[in-house]
């Protein structure tokens, strides 16, 4: 699939990518990822900037991807103001051999010291036998310390999708099941790479920015998003501690126990369906910028 954006919005990782600005993938997850951001059709913020950092599923790949959205944050000034959507993780369980994850860790941690939040998908290994809860990295790093935002995915009435691990590490829960993107000749996606958005709504109008690191959609990314652009925000910003305000807000105040039957509290924007919130500033109109792998 070839995207119609400015040839300055696209980075190409140093090897294992074809510098051309399509994807190049045969599921093209990374299409599917950047019409939930701001495609016509299917986009959560229709009028955004779309930047594309077009990487491969190699674990270098996915470590200089992270420094390069660190720095390209702190280049364009937009700590506070970002969310970077990151929902790969090893195939494996446990830690592996080697400095790329501990490496990426640091990155993450660079990260939350800037005011920036890191969203990663909680797995789809859940129908394994022995995998029913987390077991993978980046997600297990997740902790009252280390405040990586991990979304398990739901169904259409609000239970957990069997493949979703969790819900040790699971911050919220978000719509995964039949979620609609494009992708190539594809229109939907299930799995918690595609609750990795939710419930975000296209008045967003504040200047937000996404970094989005692909296999993922917007959903939890898109709300937190959506919530930094309310003037104010329901959380405090700065100081380093925006992450951790945010991933709180979402466990105790952005999300509800939508089906009596199962334990997950599916996240939701805290509106009541009303066109325009009057919190909402809407002489600045929201600016994505969204960072996808391919």
């Amino acid at each position: 699939m070839k995207f119609g954006l400015r040839k300055r919005d696209w980075h190409f990782a140093p090897t294992g990518v074809q510098r051309t600005e399509t994807d190049d993938s045969a599921v093209q997850h990374g299409s599917c990822v950047a019409s939930k951001a701001a495609g016509a059709g299917f986009g959560v913020s229709r009028e955004s900037r779309l930047i594309i950092l077009k990487a491969s599923r190699r674990v270098s790949n996915l470590s200089w991807a992270l420094y390069k959205a660190r720095d390209d944050i702190a280049a364009n000034n937009r700590q506070g103001k970002s969310v970077v959507l990151f929902a790969k993780s090893n195939s494996e369980p446990g830690i592996p051999a080697g400095e790329e994850w501990p490496r990426m860790r640091s990155y993450m941690k660079e990260l939350f010291d800037m005011d920036v939040v890191v969203v990663n998908s909680a797995g789809n290994k859940g129908t394994q036998q022995g995998r029913r809860q987390i077991d993978t990295v980046p997600q297990i790093y997740e902790s009252s310390d280390f405040p990586l935002i991990v979304a398990g995915a739901v169904d259409n009435e609000g239970l957990r999708v069997p493949l979703s691990q969790g819900p040790a590490h699971v911050t919220a829960w978000a719509p995964g099941f039949n979620v609609g993107c494009v992708r190539g000749r594809f229109t939907s996606g299930t799995g918690t790479s595609a609750s990795a958005g939710a419930v975000s709504r296209s008045q967003w109008r504040k200047r937000k920015y996404f970094a989005a690191l692909a296999d993922l959609d917007l959903q939890v990314a898109g709300l937190v998003a959506y919530f930094l652009g309310l003037d104010p925000p329901p959380f405090a910003v700065g100081g380093g501690n925006t992450a951790k305000n945010v991933k709180r807000f979402l466990q105790t105040t952005a999300s509800w126990q939508r089906n009596p039957g199962g334990p997950e509290n599916v996240v939701w924007n805290l509106e009541d369906g009303t066109i325009a919130a009057p919190h909402l500033n809407t002489s600045d109109f929201q600016n994505l910028s969204s960072i996808a792998t391919s």
